[in-house]
Protein backbone atom coordinates (compact mmCIF):
# COMPACT_ATOMS: atom_id res chain seq x y z
CA UNK A 1 0.00 0.00 0.00
CA UNK A 2 1.01 3.65 -0.35
CA UNK A 3 1.80 5.88 2.62
CA UNK A 4 2.67 9.58 2.64
CA UNK A 5 5.32 11.22 4.84
CA UNK A 6 5.39 15.00 5.10
CA UNK A 7 8.31 17.13 6.29
CA UNK A 8 9.15 20.79 6.68
CA UNK A 9 11.76 22.26 4.31
CA UNK A 10 14.03 25.19 5.15
CA UNK A 11 15.38 26.51 1.83
CA UNK A 12 17.82 29.39 1.61
CA UNK A 13 16.67 32.64 0.04
CA UNK A 14 18.37 31.66 -3.22
CA UNK A 15 16.66 28.25 -3.21
CA UNK A 16 13.32 29.84 -2.39
CA UNK A 17 13.71 32.15 -5.39
CA UNK A 18 14.39 29.09 -7.58
CA UNK A 19 11.34 27.30 -6.21
CA UNK A 20 9.08 30.30 -6.83
CA UNK A 21 10.47 30.64 -10.36
CA UNK A 22 9.80 26.98 -11.08
CA UNK A 23 6.24 27.28 -9.78
CA UNK A 24 5.65 30.24 -12.08
CA UNK A 25 7.06 28.39 -15.09
CA UNK A 26 5.02 25.26 -14.38
CA UNK A 27 1.84 27.28 -13.91
CA UNK A 28 2.50 29.06 -17.19
CA UNK A 29 3.06 25.70 -18.93
CA UNK A 30 -0.21 24.37 -17.51
CA UNK A 31 -2.21 27.39 -18.69
CA UNK A 32 -0.62 27.39 -22.15
CA UNK A 33 -1.28 23.67 -22.56
CA UNK A 34 -4.90 24.19 -21.53
CA UNK A 35 -5.26 27.06 -24.02
CA UNK A 36 -3.80 24.87 -26.79
CA UNK A 37 -6.32 22.13 -26.08
CA UNK A 38 -9.24 24.55 -26.04
CA UNK A 39 -8.19 26.20 -29.31
CA UNK A 40 -7.54 22.88 -31.06
CA UNK A 41 -11.02 21.64 -30.25
CA UNK A 42 -12.85 24.91 -30.98
CA UNK A 43 -11.08 25.68 -34.26
CA UNK A 44 -10.38 22.21 -35.70
CA UNK A 45 -12.45 19.81 -33.61
CA UNK A 46 -9.21 18.04 -32.66
CA UNK A 47 -8.51 16.47 -29.29
CA UNK A 48 -4.97 16.77 -27.95
CA UNK A 49 -3.74 14.47 -25.19
CA UNK A 50 -1.10 15.06 -22.55
CA UNK A 51 1.28 12.67 -24.32
CA UNK A 52 0.89 14.67 -27.54
CA UNK A 53 1.99 17.79 -25.69
CA UNK A 54 4.88 16.05 -23.94
CA UNK A 55 6.51 15.45 -27.31
CA UNK A 56 7.06 19.19 -27.67
CA UNK A 57 8.79 19.76 -24.33
CA UNK A 58 12.21 19.55 -25.99
CA UNK A 59 11.20 22.23 -28.51
CA UNK A 60 9.81 24.38 -25.71
CA UNK A 61 13.14 24.22 -23.87
CA UNK A 62 14.98 25.28 -27.02
CA UNK A 63 12.64 28.19 -27.63
CA UNK A 64 12.41 29.18 -23.95
CA UNK A 65 15.75 28.40 -22.22
CA UNK A 66 14.35 29.20 -18.78
CA UNK A 67 12.50 25.87 -18.89
CA UNK A 68 15.84 24.08 -18.89
CA UNK A 69 16.06 25.04 -15.23
CA UNK A 70 13.10 22.76 -14.38
CA UNK A 71 13.56 19.02 -14.06
CA UNK A 72 12.09 17.21 -17.08
CA UNK A 73 9.86 14.88 -15.06
CA UNK A 74 8.40 17.84 -13.17
CA UNK A 75 7.38 19.38 -16.51
CA UNK A 76 5.90 16.08 -17.65
CA UNK A 77 3.89 15.84 -14.45
CA UNK A 78 2.40 19.28 -15.12
CA UNK A 79 0.98 18.03 -18.44
CA UNK A 80 -0.18 14.80 -16.80
CA UNK A 81 -1.96 16.88 -14.17
CA UNK A 82 -3.87 18.69 -16.91
CA UNK A 83 -4.63 15.37 -18.59
CA UNK A 84 -6.11 14.02 -15.34
CA UNK A 85 -8.28 17.14 -15.07
CA UNK A 86 -9.68 16.44 -18.55
CA UNK A 87 -10.26 12.78 -17.75
CA UNK A 88 -12.15 13.74 -14.58
CA UNK A 89 -14.21 16.25 -16.61
CA UNK A 90 -15.30 13.64 -19.17
CA UNK A 91 -15.99 11.11 -16.42
CA UNK A 92 -18.38 13.54 -14.71
CA UNK A 93 -20.08 14.35 -18.01
CA UNK A 94 -20.62 10.65 -18.70
CA UNK A 95 -22.04 10.14 -15.21
CA UNK A 96 -24.46 13.05 -15.65
CA UNK A 97 -22.85 15.06 -12.87
CA UNK A 98 -21.89 18.72 -12.78
CA UNK A 99 -18.90 18.71 -15.11
CA UNK A 100 -16.69 21.64 -14.16
CA UNK A 101 -14.44 22.24 -17.17
CA UNK A 102 -10.67 22.45 -16.45
CA UNK A 103 -9.79 26.04 -15.73
CA UNK A 104 -6.73 28.22 -15.82
CA UNK A 105 -4.57 28.30 -12.70
CA UNK A 106 -4.01 31.59 -10.93
CA UNK A 107 -1.03 32.48 -8.78
CA UNK A 108 -2.60 31.04 -5.65
CA UNK A 109 -3.88 27.84 -7.25
CA UNK A 110 -0.64 26.23 -8.44
CA UNK A 111 1.67 25.65 -5.48
CA UNK A 112 3.30 22.24 -5.97
CA UNK A 113 6.12 20.57 -7.90
CA UNK A 114 6.01 16.79 -8.25
CA UNK A 115 8.86 14.47 -9.19
CA UNK A 116 7.04 11.20 -9.97
CA UNK A 117 9.95 8.78 -10.37
CA UNK A 118 13.45 10.14 -9.86
CA UNK A 119 15.48 13.31 -9.41
CA UNK A 120 15.36 13.35 -5.62
CA UNK A 121 17.07 11.81 -2.59
CA UNK A 122 16.82 12.39 1.15
CA UNK A 123 19.17 12.09 4.12
CA UNK A 124 18.93 12.97 7.81
CA UNK A 125 19.42 16.72 7.33
CA UNK A 126 19.04 17.48 3.63
CA UNK A 127 16.72 16.64 0.77
CA UNK A 128 18.12 16.76 -2.75
CA UNK A 129 16.00 17.80 -5.73
CA UNK A 130 17.26 17.97 -9.30
CA UNK A 131 17.68 21.57 -10.59
CA UNK A 132 17.25 22.87 -7.01
CA UNK A 133 20.02 21.28 -4.96
CA UNK A 134 20.29 20.17 -1.32
CA UNK A 135 17.60 21.73 0.86
CA UNK A 136 17.59 21.53 4.63
CA UNK A 137 14.85 19.26 5.92
CA UNK A 138 13.39 18.54 9.35
CA UNK A 139 13.24 14.74 9.29
CA UNK A 140 11.23 14.32 12.48
CA UNK A 141 10.56 10.65 11.79
CA UNK A 142 12.14 8.05 9.50
CA UNK A 143 10.76 7.13 6.11
CA UNK A 144 9.35 3.67 5.52
CA UNK A 145 9.35 1.49 2.44
CA UNK A 146 10.35 2.54 -1.07
CA UNK A 147 9.92 6.18 -2.10
CA UNK A 148 7.75 6.53 -5.21
CA UNK A 149 7.19 10.28 -5.57
CA UNK A 150 8.30 13.55 -3.99
CA UNK A 151 6.09 16.65 -4.03
CA UNK A 152 7.26 20.08 -2.90
CA UNK A 153 4.42 22.33 -1.78
CA UNK A 154 4.23 25.99 -0.77
CA UNK A 155 1.71 26.73 1.98
CA UNK A 156 1.29 30.12 3.62
CA UNK A 157 4.85 31.13 2.79
CA UNK A 158 6.34 27.88 4.14
CA UNK A 159 7.72 24.93 2.20
CA UNK A 160 7.00 21.25 2.69
CA UNK A 161 7.81 18.00 0.93
CA UNK A 162 5.63 14.90 0.83
CA UNK A 163 7.15 11.53 0.01
CA UNK A 164 4.75 8.82 -1.10
CA UNK A 165 6.21 5.44 -0.19
CA UNK A 166 5.22 1.90 -0.97
CA UNK A 167 5.04 0.01 2.33
CA UNK A 168 3.96 -3.45 3.33
CA UNK A 169 0.28 -3.69 4.18
CA UNK A 170 -0.43 -4.32 7.85
CA UNK A 171 -2.88 -7.15 8.68
CA UNK A 172 -6.05 -6.40 10.61
CA UNK A 173 -6.38 -7.88 14.09
CA UNK A 174 -9.56 -9.07 15.75
CA UNK A 175 -12.11 -6.28 16.02
CA UNK A 176 -10.77 -4.46 12.97
CA UNK A 177 -7.77 -2.88 14.69
CA UNK A 178 -4.52 -2.41 12.83
CA UNK A 179 -1.43 -4.28 13.92
CA UNK A 180 0.43 -1.03 14.57
CA UNK A 181 -0.73 2.51 14.89
CA UNK A 182 0.47 5.15 12.45
CA UNK A 183 3.10 7.72 13.26
CA UNK A 184 3.73 11.34 12.28
CA UNK A 185 0.95 12.95 10.26
CA UNK A 186 -0.93 9.73 9.49
CA UNK A 187 -4.62 9.42 10.21
CA UNK A 188 -5.57 5.88 11.20
CA UNK A 189 -9.11 4.79 11.95
CA UNK A 190 -9.65 2.07 14.54
CA UNK A 191 -12.75 0.42 15.94
CA UNK A 192 -12.55 1.14 19.67
CA UNK A 193 -14.38 -0.76 22.36
CA UNK A 194 -18.16 -0.49 22.75
CA UNK A 195 -18.63 -0.01 19.03
CA UNK A 196 -17.24 3.54 19.02
CA UNK A 197 -15.34 4.45 15.87
CA UNK A 198 -12.19 6.39 16.66
CA UNK A 199 -9.61 8.26 14.66
CA UNK A 200 -5.96 8.46 15.61
CA UNK A 201 -4.53 11.77 14.47
CA UNK A 202 -0.94 12.68 15.03
CA UNK A 203 0.40 16.13 15.75
CA UNK A 204 4.12 16.69 16.26
CA UNK A 205 4.75 12.94 16.52
CA UNK A 206 2.19 12.14 19.29
CA UNK A 207 -1.26 10.55 19.01
CA UNK A 208 -4.54 12.12 19.97
CA UNK A 209 -7.40 9.66 19.85
CA UNK A 210 -10.78 11.09 19.12
CA UNK A 211 -14.19 9.50 18.88
CA UNK A 212 -16.76 12.21 18.42
CA UNK A 213 -14.46 14.57 20.29
CA UNK A 214 -12.99 12.07 22.77
CA UNK A 215 -12.28 8.36 23.20
CA UNK A 216 -13.74 6.60 26.23
CA UNK A 217 -13.26 3.15 27.60
CA UNK A 218 -16.82 2.12 28.48
CA UNK A 219 -20.44 3.02 29.32
CA UNK A 220 -19.45 4.66 32.59
CA UNK A 221 -17.96 7.52 30.58
CA UNK A 222 -21.02 8.18 28.38
CA UNK A 223 -22.02 11.21 30.41
CA UNK A 224 -18.53 12.69 30.09
CA UNK A 225 -18.63 11.97 26.37
CA UNK A 226 -21.92 13.86 25.98
CA UNK A 227 -20.54 16.79 27.95
CA UNK A 228 -17.40 16.85 25.83
CA UNK A 229 -19.53 16.87 22.68
CA UNK A 230 -21.33 19.98 23.97
CA UNK A 231 -18.11 21.78 24.81
CA UNK A 232 -17.96 21.23 28.58
CA UNK A 233 -16.00 18.90 30.83
CA UNK A 234 -17.29 16.66 33.61
CA UNK A 235 -18.51 18.59 36.65
CA UNK A 236 -18.36 22.01 34.98
CA UNK A 237 -20.95 23.91 32.99
CA UNK A 238 -20.18 25.36 29.59
CA UNK A 239 -19.32 29.04 29.37
CA UNK A 240 -22.12 31.34 28.12
CA UNK A 241 -22.27 31.80 24.39
CA UNK A 242 -20.18 34.72 23.26
CA UNK A 243 -17.74 34.46 26.15
CA UNK A 244 -14.29 32.88 26.00
CA UNK A 245 -13.31 30.64 28.86
CA UNK A 246 -9.61 30.37 29.55
CA UNK A 247 -8.22 27.45 31.51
Amino acid sequence: MLKAFRYRLNPTKAQEAVLNEQLWLCRNLYNCALQERRDAYKKAGKTITGYDQMKYLTEIKEALPEYKGVYSQVLQDVLKRLDRAYQAFFRRVKAGQKAGFPRFQGRGRFDSLCSPQSGFTVSDKTAYFSKIGNVRIRLHRPLEGKIKTATIRRECGEWYVSYVCEVEARPLLAGGQLGRRGRGNDVVCDHLRWGVRGESQVFSGSHEEIAGGAAFGGPQDQQAQQQAAHGCSAGRKAAPRGDTELS
